[in-house]
C-alpha cells in the first residue's frame, strides 16, 4: 500500500521529469548545429571480430534488462525510467558494434517519435482515471488470469519510450556530428 501511494505521488513527478527530458535533450541536440543524419551512415567503431562477437550477448543481455526493469518497476526497484536508459545503452552499444544501420534496422522509429509517442502513453495513462469520473493518475487494472496489468505499467512503458527515444536522439546527433566532421 505505501508503495502504491508512493509511486502515485511520484507520478506527478515523473511526469514533469520525462516532458523536461525529452525538451533538454531536443534542445542540447539543436545546440549540436546539424540536423541529424539518417543512421544508415558511418561504419562500425570496432574492428576486432572477436570482440564484436563478445558484445552480441551483452546487447541482448541489456535489451532484455531494460524489459525486466521496465516490467518490476511498480512494486519493485526499476521502472521505465531506468529501463529506457538501459535500451539506449544497448542500442548505443549495438551502434558501435555493426554501425548506426543496425539501430535503425531495429528500431523502424525515429528517436524523436519515441518520444512523442512515449509521453502520449504516459499521458494517456494518467488521464484514463478522468475517464471514469476519478482523479487524474488513478489507477486502473485489468487481470488476465493471474496477472495484473494496469495504468501503472502503461505509465511506465510512455516513460520507457520518452527516456530511450531522448538518449537516442542525443546518441543520434553526436554520430551525425562526427560522421559530418
Amino acid at each position: 500500500v505505501v508503495n502504491v501511494i508512493l509511486v502515485d505521488f511520484r507520478g506527478f513527478d515523473t511526469l514533469g521529469e520525462i516532458v523536461v527530458v525529452a525538451l533538454a535533450m531536443l534542445a542540447a541536440a539543436s545546440l549540436l548545429g546539424r540536423t541529424p543524419a539518417k543512421l544508415g551512415t558511418g561504419e562500425p567503431v570496432f574492428a576486432s571480430s572477436l570482440l564484436l562477437e563478445g558484445l552480441k550477448p551483452l546487447v541482448w543481455l541489456l535489451l532484455g534488462a531494460s524489459l525486466l526493469l521496465l516490467w518490476r518497476g511498480h512494486n519493485l526497484p526499476g521502472g521505465g525510467f531506468i529501463g529506457g536508459l538501459t535500451a539506449a545503452a544497448g542500442c548505443v552499444l549495438l551502434v558501435l558494434m555493426h554501425g548506426p544501420a543496425s539501430a535503425e534496422r531495429l528500431l523502424r522509429l525515429r528517436p524523436r517519435t519515441l518520444m512523442g509517442i512515449g509521453l502520449a502513453v504516459a499521458l494517456l495513462a494518467a488521464s484514463l482515471g478522468l475517464l471514469g469520473g476519478g482523479a487524474f493518475f488513478q489507477a486502473h487494472w485489468l487481470w488476465l488470469g493471474e496477472l495484473p496489468l494496469g495504468t501503472p505499467l502503461l505509465f511506465d512503458l510512455g516513460v520507457y519510450l520518452c527516456v530511450f527515444g531522448a538518449s537516442l536522439h542525443l546518441f543520434q546527433r553526436l554520430t551525425a556530428e562526427e560522421h559530418a566532421a
